[in-house]
């Protein structure tokens, strides 16, 4: 009987962990995923279901083994598990209480991340907490707790050069309860610098400062007083040499001398201040600028009203104690401007008054220079005439003549409240050379602004409703006229001789039924262009007389009336006076030397019928009492009888240059154009329908006669009652036929 040699299961463990050591020293990583066999036998093992031998756990391998029934067996090394992790929350840690931050751990062994996080500590603000004493850093981690606390350290001012904080007060102040405890004068004490007073201390009102409380003090450069300040007491700062600034807040009370002597330069005195004692601010010899709520002592006082008085002055007679560096004055309140108030004040150049002034001493401002004034109408009568440049009216209508006689005037602005300025206000105004109107100016009486020779531009606004007669005639020196869209009525030569303006445009807001004055632009002999309003009825007497440089004129369809209004408009080449005009003024267009042509809705000054007795010739619009360069001198007849009668007779100065005439309605009588030797054609309009006889007689050089209606023309001779049909077609020989073929005959259109 054969034997297998097997070994033994000791030996066999044995063997795979000597092989195993080999492989790992070796350098073979990895698991020993196979089954090791060592056996003698020759049979093929038949193995038996693994069996673990040693369990794996989260970090360690384990052990399986199998068997064949000869006893062989295999074994094999299992893997470690791994950890079966839970995640946890953490917890931050607070200023006082420790916490942790989020882990892991294991729910099969005693693994775990978890990490514990101390206590944060308390958190503070990098900016500085203060309060009147002291300053400190807040927690900023919501418990109630403060950082650094320490007393406030001042410099030389009023400001911790710790934390920024400002004390709102001078540090150094002497402050003095009053007897009955209930605020504090206050003086100076080390305090120096820019002074500030503050409104309270220590939980009550800082109310006065004390009499010589700063006095003499020359390292005081400025004082703030605090808002409850309501009295500074005499002398108060009398002698602060270096003093240059105060802001007094809300004083009621301003004691004798209480800056003398300073070096202020630009003062305020509040409208709370009810009194300011004598010579308040004598010898102030920096004093540039002053504002006060009154003039004088108090507000409403009878005594003691004159300028002077805060200077040391006893009487108006000593207002020169007002300094010589006092230039302006603002006067803020009150309503009087007293007897002689001013008088004698001669360095002040500018001077405001408010609106609430409604009395003004005549002799107010006498001896004065004053070169700018803003003042209620009430003082304008007073103020310097041969001294003021520039004038502001902030309220009140100007009366007649209100600046008669200012001779230095350059500047006026006139403000909502002016509503009327009044009869010659600036006539005469000769160096007057902008004038501002603000809205609310409602009317320009006669003369406001007549021989402002110096007046460059106008400009009215809307609220301006009437500009009357000769309002700114012989304002030379205008260029620019702009008049706003509520102007209703323009008076007579209300801009006649402005002899710089060269164009006008007149708004469609003037009345039709007020029209525009006769002369309105009379001798504006630079005047170019105009627009007249889309609804105007009525072209006064000489509206545009003399307007030499006037080329063309556009006459809106809306009128009916047409007076004497373009005599002597030399350069006026063009016109087409509308068909809805009924009468032309005589002499409309005297002299209008380079008239070429000129349509007409008749003939003469008014319309004419074959039945009237006779009428007046072309000529009439023409006429003239002199003759014009340029203008010929025409003899015309006008009855419709007897072309040699005296009295049917007349002169009339046509322009030489006319050689166009259009004619559209009315009937042309006898004598119409006779004699104008120097019309070339005419074009007679579908509404004339009769032509008297000898109504061209003379008009040697009309070459061409056009019928605006060619049918049913006759020709009528006395003792013919039957006429003859006349062609008018042909212009040329229409022109024949009316000066000489039918001349003496009527011609009809049936």
């Amino acid at each position: 009987m054969r034997r297998r040699l097997c070994y033994n299961k000791t030996k066999e463990l044995f063997s795979l962990k000597v092989v195993k050591r080999i492989l790992m020293s070796a350098g073979l990583v990895g698991t020993l995923c196979c089954a090791l066999s060592f056996s003698a036998c020759s049979h093929a093992h038949k193995y038996g279901e693994w069996t673990q031998t040693q369990a794996p756990d989260c970090t360690h391998g384990g052990y399986a083994e199998r068997v064949c029934a000869c006893g062989e067996t295999q074994i094999k090394e299992l893997d470690p598990l791994g950890h079966d992790t839970v995640s946890k929350v953490g917890k931050p840690a607070t200023c006082t209480e420790s916490g942790w931050a989020d882990y892991d751990e294991c729910s099969r062994c005693d693994y775990t991340t978890y990490a514990a996080l101390a206590p944060t500590g308390h958190s503070f603000a990098s900016t500085w907490s203060s309060d009147e004493n002291e300053h400190w850093h807040d927690a900023t981690c919501g418990h109630d707790e403060i950082s650094d606390r320490a007393a406030h350290k001042y410099g030389d001012g009023d400001v911790c050069v710790v934390c920024d904080y400002d004390a709102g007060f001078s540090v150094g102040l002497d402050f003095t309860l009053s007897s009955d405890k209930t605020y504090y004068r206050v003086s100076c004490g080390t305090a120096s610098g820019a002074v500030i007073i503050p409104n309270v201390y220590n939980g009550l009102p800082v109310a006065q400062i004390t009499a010589n409380g700063f006095k003499d003090r020359t390292d005081v450069t400025s004082v703030t007083l605090g808002a409850n300040v309501s009295s500074v007491g005499e002398r108060a700062f009398s002698g602060c040499t270096a003093l240059a600034r105060a802001d007094l807040k809300n004083v009621l009370k301003i004691g004798e001398f209480a800056f003398e002597k300073t070096a202020l330069n630009t003062v305020i005195v509040p409208n709370s201040v009810e009194r300011i004692g004598r010579g308040a601010f004598w010898q102030c010899d920096k004093l540039a600028e002053l504002t006060v709520p009154f003039i004088g002592e108090r507000a409403a006082d009878t005594f003691n009203v004159h300028f002077g008085y805060i200077f040391g002055a006893n009487g108006y007679a000593q207002n020169t104690y007002a300094p010589r560096s006092l230039e302006k004055v603002v006067v803020t309140g009150g309503t009087a401007v007293g007897l002689n108030a001013f008088m004698g004040c001669a360095y002040i150049k500018n001077i405001e008054l408010p609106r609430t002034i409604t009395t003004v001493d005549a002799h107010a401002f006498d001896n004065t220079y004053i070169e700018s004034a803003s003042v209620p109408s009430a003082a304008v009568t007073a103020l310097p005439k041969a001294s003021l440049t520039d004038v502001t009216v902030i309220c009140g209508s100007l009366g007649g003549k209100a600046f008669d006689g200012f001779t230095a005037l350059k500047t006026a602005c006139l403000r909502g409240d002016v509503q009327v300025i009044g009869n010659s206000a600036f006539a005469g105004c000769s160096a007057l050379e902008s004038v501002e109107f603000c809205d609310g100016v409602e009317e320009m009486l006669e003369y406001a602004f007549r021989n402002c020779v110096a007046l460059k531009s106008i400009k009215l606004p809307d609220t301006v409703t009437s500009v009357a007669s000769y309002a700114f005639a012989g304002c030379k020196s205008v260029t620019e006229l702009t008049l706003g869209n509520g102007l209703e009525f323009i008076g007579g030569r209300a801009f006649a001789d402005c002899i710089g303006l060269t164009e006008v445009a007149i708004p469609d807001s003037v009345d039709p039924r007020l029209g525009i004055g006769s002369g309105a632009f009379a001798g504006c002999t630079a005047l170019k262009n105009v627009s007249l309003p889309s609804g105007l009825t009525r072209i006064g007497d000489a509206l545009f007389e003399n307007c030499t440089a006037l080329v063309s004129i556009n006459i809106p369809d809306t009128v009916t009336a047409l007076g004497s209004a373009f005599a002597g408009c030399t350069a006026l080449k063009s016109v087409r006076v509308p068909d809805g005009v009924t009468s032309i003024g005589r002499g409309a267009f005297a002299g209008c030397s380079a008239l070429a042509e000129i349509a007409l809705p008749f003939v003469g000054r008014d319309k004419k019928t074959a039945a009237s007795y006779s009428q007046y010739p072309f000529g009439e619009i023409f006429y003239s009492k002199k003759q014009y360069d340029g203008c010929d001198a025409t003899e015309q007849f006008y009855h419709n009888w007897d072309k040699t009668t005296p009295d049917g007779k007349g002169t009339y100065y046509i322009p030489r240059s006319l050689t166009r005439v259009t004619i559209t309605g009315g009937d042309i009588l006898t004598g119409a154009f006779s004699n104008c030797v120097n019309i070339t054609e005419v074009t007679l309009g579908a509404g004339v329908n009769v032509i008297e006889k000898d109504a061209f007689f003379g008009c040697s050089a009309l070459k061409s006669a056009v019928f605006g209606n060619a049918s049913g023309w006759k020709v009528f001779s006395e003792l013919d009652g039957a006429g003859a049909t006349v062609d008018v077609t042909d212009p040329t020989e229409n022109a024949s036929r009316l000066t000489d073929t039918y001349i003496d005959r009527r011609w009809v259109r049936v």
